[in-house]
């Protein structure tokens, strides 16, 4: 079964809404029938510093064959250096749910 890591702005966010946005698109990526990598739940501490978190999520990344971008991705240094990584890795990039296939 193939991965998908989900991608988005977490640092700054308010930590439930963080999950809950997180959390929707897990569902709605297994849905489709997708294993999820959230690393909202691969990280679980909202303490964590963000170079660990990092360190922890591209780790993840690795071992994904795609990559989801949430919107507010844009916006987030994470999301962007996760997506260079996922470029490199040669992984499958989407960015609307109706493109999981």
């Amino acid at each position: 079964m193939r991965t998908i890591y989900i991608a988005g702005k977490v640092t700054g966010e308010d930590p439930e809404e963080c999950a809950a946005k997180f959390e929707a698109a897990e569902v709605q990526i297994r849905a489709k029938g997708f294993e999820v990598i959230n690393p909202i739940k691969l990280v679980n501490n909202i303490y964590e510093s963000w170079d660990a978190a990092m360190v922890t999520c591209l780790n993840a990344l690795g071992t994904a064959q795609g990559i989801f971008m949430l919107p507010c991705s844009v916006n987030s240094k994470g999301a962007q250096i996760e997506l260079e990584a996922a470029f490199a890795l040669n992984l499958d990039i989407y960015s609307d749910l109706n493109d999981l296939q």
